[in-house]
C-alpha cells in the first residue's frame, strides 16, 4: 500500500502493541482541540510536489488518516504549505509579473528566473484566485465614522513649503 500517487513508499497501521506508532484515537488541532476521529493509519515519508520559487520540490512529512477519508498533515500548517500546486512565493511572483504586463511576458519572465514552473493557463489562474479577494479588503477596510469622543491628530513639518525672505 503506497502513500500517495506520486511514490511509493509503505504506510503503517498503528496498532496497540509497543511498536511506538501508537496514538490515541483522535487527531488534535493546533489549539489542543480535539477533532474528528480517525483510525489509526500513519503514513511515514508522505511526499508531495511543490512548485516554487527554486522549481519544483519533494516535500515529505508524515501524515495521519482514516480508511476512506483524506490525509492529514498537522506540518503543512507549520510549514505554511498552500493547498495547492505551487507556492506563496511563486504566487506574489506571478502577479506582480502578470501587473507589469500580459500574461505571456509574465510567463516568460518567470521561466527566466525559476525554470520551467508555471504554465500561461496556470498563471491566469493564480492571478484570479488571488484577486478574489481585493473587494471584502477594501470592504474592510472602510474607516469608521468620527465622533464628538474621537480624537483627530494632525502633523505638519513645513519642509514642503519654500519660506522666502524679504
Amino acid at each position: 500500500m503506497s502513500c500517495c500517487g506520486c511514490c511509493s513508499r509503505p504506510i503503517w497501521i498503528c496498532g496497540s502493541g509497543g511498536s511506538g506508532n501508537t496514538r490515541s484515537g483522535r487527531a488534535w488541532s493546533r489549539s489542543g482541540a480535539r477533532t474528528a476521529r480517525f483510525a489509526r493509519i500513519v503514513s511515514r515519508d508522505h511526499c508531495r510536489r511543490l512548485a516554487c520559487v527554486f522549481g519544483t520540490v519533494t516535500v515529505t512529512r508524515t501524515a495521519w488518516r482514516g480508511r476512506s477519508m483524506n490525509n492529514v498533515c498537522p506540518l503543512d500548517a507549520d510549514l505554511s504549505l498552500p493547498a495547492g500546486l505551487h507556492s506563496h512565493g511563486l504566487r506574489r511572483l506571478a502577479v506582480t509579473e502578470a501587473v507589469r504586463g500580459s500574461y505571456d511576458q509574465a510567463k516568460e519572465a518567470i521561466d527566466r528566473r525559476c525554470g520551467k514552473v508555471l504554465g500561461k493557463r496556470q498563471a491566469e489562474r493564480l492571478v484570479v484566485e488571488a484577486a478574489r479577494d481585493i473587494d471584502s479588503f477594501y470592504l474592510a477596510r472602510v474607516p469608521m465614522p468620527a465622533t464628538a469622543s474621537t480624537a483627530l491628530v494632525l502633523q505638519v513639518d513645513g519642509k514642503g513649503i519654500v519660506m522666502v525672505r524679504r
